[in-house]
């Protein structure tokens, strides 16, 4: 919201290290929004407004991104936190989209991620297990990739599905087309993307919370009941601040009234977070991982390792 100032200067710490450029797309009050203007038929109240509020800001995201005829744009919610070495692990995932697209090796496509993609999904809380076949691009013993056994939160997980098969399935990141999931921490639309996006979620009715419109989008585009092309990152790249400190917990309480919570700032499934490490990059020292655990993952692990697999079931 415009008046979050807090978050917005966590933000700048957070992109200036990233060296991520950006703009601010401002939250909007969805009680200042005319009912004419809703998506669908919600009844009014707060959680009416709430939810319309979130979702018109994402269509506001969408919109930018054709208003200023941008080929794509990274999106990110406000309370985002993300692993110290995002970028390397964009190259990675770029390398994974483009096999999963059949990007062609003797061209090189017009996007890093490969052509033809309409969302790249790389912040979620879950994601749904795929029902047919499917191809994946594997990252085996990733350092960034928290082991489950290390207490990594999400609302469901496709893990069987996606890893089953794999050694150290634990430390695996696999891309691949995505069957829909939940929680839109972060992600990326193509101008073709943004074009689908707000004829789907607000031209058309829509009645639901934003992350589902973008989980029907990815579900439908992956039967080929509709032409939207989704590919996902398991597990994420970017989650949200679950875990916060004492400036931000509770952030709608007035700050004498804010409870502080013991641990340290940042997402819990990010191994590097930035927001965990602020004060070692402000400090000029090397990022940790949150407990000192990166060196015993490490020790479990072997080489990294990539590949294409394709056509995968359980």
């Amino acid at each position: 919201m415009p008046g979050r100032t807090d978050k917005l200067d966590t933000l700048r710490l957070l992109t200036s290290f990233t060296n991520i450029s950006y703009s601010i797309i401002p939250g909007v009050d969805g009680k200042e929004i005319p009912h004419v203007a809703w998506p669908g038929f919600y009844k009014e109240g707060e959680r009416a407004a709430s939810i319309t509020g979130c979702w018109r800001a994402h269509m506001n995201a969408a919109a930018a991104i054709l208003d200023n005829n941008l080929s794509s744009a990274l999106i990110l919610e406000d309370d985002a936190d993300w692993d110290v070495s995002l970028k390397t692990q964009l190259t990675q995932f770029a390398l994974g989209s483009r096999h999963i697209l059949d990007a062609p090796t003797s061209s090189e496509p017009l996007s890093p991620y490969g052509d033809g993609w309409d969302m790249l999904w790389i912040g979620h809380c879950a994601q749904n297990k795929p029902t047919q076949p499917f191809s994946r691009f594997i990252i085996a013993n990733d350092t960034t990739v928290r082991p489950a056994d290390h207490g990594r939160w999400h609302l469901w997980t496709p893990e069987p599905t996606l890893t089953y098969d794999l050694p150290h399935n634990g430390t695996t990141r696999v891309v691949y087309r995505s069957a829909g999931g939940m929680c839109s921490y972060a992600y990326a639309l193509s101008y073709t993307g943004a074009q689908k996006l707000l004829y789907h979620l607000s031209y058309s009715h829509f009645n639901n919370p934003v992350d589902f419109g973008h989980s029907r989008l990815c579900t439908r585009g992956s039967k080929g009941e509709i032409n939207f092309s989704c590919v996902v990152s398991w597990p994420g790249l970017v989650y949200t601040a679950s875990v916060q400190n004492d400036i931000e917990y509770h952030p709608n309480k007035p700050r004498k009234d804010r409870d502080k919570k013991k641990g340290a700032p940042g997402a819990r499934n990010l191994v590097f977070g930035m927001r965990s490490n602020l004060k070692n990059l402000i400090e000029g020292k090397e990022a940790e991982g949150r407990g000192g655990e990166e060196e015993e993952i490490r020790r479990e692990m072997g080489e990294m390792g990539m590949w294409f697999d394709e056509g995968k079931t359980e």
